[in-house]
């Protein structure tokens, strides 16, 4: 079963609110005074004067409108903010915040299918989602209106977000019938999306980001810091302040435009964290996934095997033997009467010393699995193409505890791009046959019939430049009789 992105119904998730009293609509808040314009701030984001982060509950009132403060009224709603005394680090990550869609306009377009729209109909001179729903976007200055524009009022189609929502299967299939898009596959990918999640589409009600995303903090320099993705999600959540207001006179169209640059913004603020927050090589993806090293997993430098050998084994470190077959020790120590407390006191003693007795267990337990040894994944990033990740096997370990590397052959360098040069590479044995069975297609031999190319032999398969130049050297030795005989296979 895949791991994939999902798109989610906002109107189930907010009906699923387990604390609704202390959810806050932003359209209904009023920021005719400063202490109005402050209190919204603080729902908006999180300030910090100084390096230390409180711990102790209070409400969101700014220190002149006397906040409730103390562990002792932790839980109780503040009647002059509406939100739950707590302390920061206590937060939930749901946000409290909400917009809703304004009066007299038709229900949010899902910020996912949104961006899909716009990424797939739009191109670096028309944003065409934009000026569909506003009546005051332009396309980027030129001498000449672009031809897709034209088109577009030649079909018929009035501008303004309701007339949008209210036409949108009738626009969207005049739009994706037209000869710029009809036969693009991206197209065809964004119909059966939004065919297949109809009825997440639509919702009165989206989540603002949590406050905690986004931190003020003063400098050094009589300034604050901010980190400027979050002001594009603040500038969207300031189109949408006091819009329902009782006595806001806002005409209805200027009530449309809005609703379209606020789910303009609110996409370009997810896309812009998601690429730089999360989906970079320093984001939060990568840290705290794709990083970390999941049980029983090993990692290590590799080198050359030099003595004859079956291109599937692999030699791994002795510290490393002693972890991944930490399991099976401690049951056979069990079955033969240790106690936990002596168990651990021998992983203590000989994790990194070699102990003749502890090898041969550990051999014992690779070839009781099979014959070749213990099967191990064995893949070196990033994974790229199908021989990327190789089904080989452990058939021995190091007894030398000072050589923390693992040996392999040179016969299958070419399947991972690896060389000896400092190379580290992933391992994860496989406990159980089930897994086993599962992963054979992985050995080396199904690589052998190129995947692109039909009825062609894979380039996995050619012998590195090692052996290619010690082939040749041996080849041109003057006299067969006098070469070594594990040359003379090149030479008959």
């Amino acid at each position: 079963m895949s791991v994939h992105l999902e798109a989610i119904n906002l109107s189930q998730e907010f009906e699923k609110l387990r604390d609704k009293k202390s959810v806050i609509i932003i359209n209904d808040y009023k920021t005719t005074s400063a202490s109005d314009k402050n209190f919204i701030k603080d729902l908006i984001y999180t300030k910090y004067n100084n390096d230390v982060m409180s711990s102790i509950p209070r409400c969101n009132c700014s220190p002149e409108n006397d906040p409730i403060v103390g562990a002792d009224r932790a839980g109780e709603f503040c009647p002059k903010c509406y939100t739950k005394v707590s302390a920061r680090f206590d937060d939930e990550l749901e946000s409290i915040l909400w917009v809703r869609s304004p009066k007299d306009v038709e229900p949010f377009i899902n910020p996912k299918f949104w961006q899909a729209i716009k990424s797939t109909l739009g191109n670096r001179r028309v944003d065409i989602l934009s000026w569909l729903t506003n009546t005051s976007y332009k396309p980027k200055q030129n001498q000449i209106k672009p031809p897709i524009i034209t088109k577009l009022e030649a079909l018929g189609i009035k501008r303004g977000y309701n007339n949008f929502v209210r036409n949108f299967d009738l626009y969207l299939g005049l739009i994706t019938e037209m000869k710029e898009f009809k036969r693009k596959q991206r197209v065809k990918n964004l119909l059966k999306f939004i065919n297949n999640n109809r009825e997440k589409l639509f919702t009165r009600y989206l989540p603002c980001p949590n406050r905690a995303l986004f931190v003020v903090e003063p400098t050094n320099v009589e300034k604050t810091y901010m980190d400027l993705i979050g002001i594009v999600a603040i500038d969207a959540i300031a189109l949408m302040t006091s819009i329902d207001v009782p006595g806001q006179s806002i005409a209805q169209h200027a009530r449309e435009n809005r609703t379209s640059k606020f789910l303009t913004n609110m996409c370009l603020y997810q896309e812009k964290y998601l690429r730089n927050n999360i989906a970079k090589k320093a984001g939060s993806y990568r840290k705290h996934m794709v990083s970390t090293r999941c049980a029983p997993s090993f990692r290590a430098v590799i080198t050359s095997i030099t003595e004859p050998h079956d291109f599937e084994k692999i030699i791994i470190p002795w510290s490393t033997a002693m972890t991944i077959f930490q399991p099976h020790l401690e049951n056979i120590f069990l079955k033969n009467g240790f106690t936990a407390n002596e168990i651990l006191e021998i992983f203590n003693k000989y994790i990194n010393k070699f102990d003749q007795r502890l090898y041969d267990i550990m051999i014992k337990i690779l070839y009781d699995y099979t014959e070749k040894g213990f099967p191990t994944l064995w893949n070196r990033n990033p994974t790229l193409g199908r021989s990327s990740i190789l089904l080989l096997f452990i058939g021995d370990i190091k007894k030398d505890v000072n050589d923390p590397t693992v040996s392999m052959s040179i016969g299958v360098v070419t399947f991972f791009n690896a060389d000896f040069d400092g190379d580290e590479m992933n391992g994860y044995p496989l406990y159980d046959r089930y897994m086993y069975r599962a992963f054979e297609s992985f050995r080396g031999y199904n690589n052998v019939l190129d995947s692109n190319k039909p009825k062609s032999i894979s380039k996995y398969l050619s012998l590195s430049k090692t052996c290619v130049g010690n082939g040749m050297n041996w080849m041109h030795e003057p006299e067969l009789d006098e070469c070594a005989p594990e040359a003379q296979m090149f030479l008959a």
